[in-house]
């Protein structure tokens, strides 16, 4: 028996059946990043904007269209010289990055120690006790120290 998840695509609620979140974990694990990056300038703020980020890039056009489908998104194209084949670059940001790795929690293998801290990052973020535009010292080190545990993640290709 197929086992189903309801998750919001892109404008409607449709059962995802695990074989498709199991797929889709794989191919996070073997060809994704999960990243907690720093966007933009200061722009007169005291720190800067950290973002949690799950990005996919493959050189199959129909896997990011696929993706969008199924999980909403933006899908890019950059294209190369030849004889390289142009990429498909997939990408969710903040909360719905979170929500997607949720879903694929129990299937990710490789990149769990990633999917776990990036979840954890988003629910802090997402706290209903923090200010939305006022980061405090406390919280700017946590975004910055949960920022550089990332980047060590993921240069040991953990």
């Amino acid at each position: 028996m197929v086992k189903l998840h309801i998750y919001k695509r892109r404008n409607m609620s449709k059962p995802c059946p695990d074989i498709d979140l199991a797929y889709t974990a794989g191919i996070l694990d073997g060809e994704g990043c999960i990243c907690i990056t720093k966007r933009g300038d200061l722009r007169g703020r005291r720190h800067p904007y950290i973002m949690l980020e799950v990005i996919i890039v493959n050189t199959q056009e129909w896997l990011g269209h696929w993706l969008r489908a199924q999980f909403g998104g933006t899908l890019k194209q950059q294209h190369k010289l030849p004889p390289n084949k142009d990429l498909w670059v997939w990408n969710l940001t903040n909360t719905k990055a979170s929500e997607f790795l949720e879903l694929l929690l129990p299937f990710i293998h490789l990149k769990r120690p990633q999917a776990e801290l990036a979840i954890s990052f988003q629910h802090m973020k997402n706290s209903p006790h923090r200010a939305k535009n006022h980061l405090t010292e406390e919280e700017a080190t946590y975004q910055e120290s949960v920022h550089i545990l990332m980047c060590g993640y993921n240069n040991r290709g953990i």
